[in-house]
């Protein structure tokens, strides 16, 4: 890319011209590709640093990692959090990258909701005629076993990963 910057001066138009580098970017996910393969303009302040917030925005990607088709995938690729620029500067014309793409909502729904099926329809199964107490637990219209357990299922699933982290940092796990 080429970037014109005119000024007049007394003696008429002076044209300074820069250059913007621009590396070739090789895009695989999960190993498998090039998907895409495209050029980009390296930003920062020296001009060396690829944009991997605006890559990972464009094809729906949650992490990057360098690559190599003969050893494959290689390290985490690390961005400043504050512009989406690299952490390391690019020289060279060609860059090859791998990909993770994001999770999919579709996958966690689909298990919570045979999860409550599938305990639903074990409660109906084994308390055809339920014990007095499960009467005085309704609330809302419906039975509140079914509820609590699903809801518990709920929050062990999504929050486990997440709770183990917490535990490793207090030094707990």
């Amino acid at each position: 890319m080429e970037e014109e910057i005119g000024r007049d001066d007394d003696n008429g138009s002076q044209k300074k011209t820069t250059t913007i580098p621009e590396v070739e970017v090789s895009l695989y996910v999960r190993g498998e590709g090039p998907i895409h393969v495209f050029k980009t303009p390296l930003g920062g302040w020296d001009q060396d640093r690829l944009d991997l917030q605006q890559i990972m925005d464009d094809y729906g990607l949650k992490a990057l990692y360098a690559y190599s088709a003969n050893s494959g995938r290689g390290l985490r690729l690390r961005l400043n959090p504050r512009n989406g620029l690299s952490m390391l500067s690019y020289t060279g014309n060609l860059v090859c990258l791998d990909g993770e793409p994001k999770d999919s909502w579709l996958k966690p729904i689909s298990k919570i909701l045979m999860m409550l099926a599938l305990v639903t329809f074990l409660l109906v199964v084994i308390l055809r005629d339920p014990p007095q107490w499960v009467h005085k637990l309704k609330f809302i219209g419906g039975g509140s076993i079914p509820w609590t357990v699903t809801i518990i299922v709920i929050v062990i699933s999504r929050f486990r990963k997440k709770f183990k982290n917490l535990l490793r940092s207090y030094g707990l796990w």
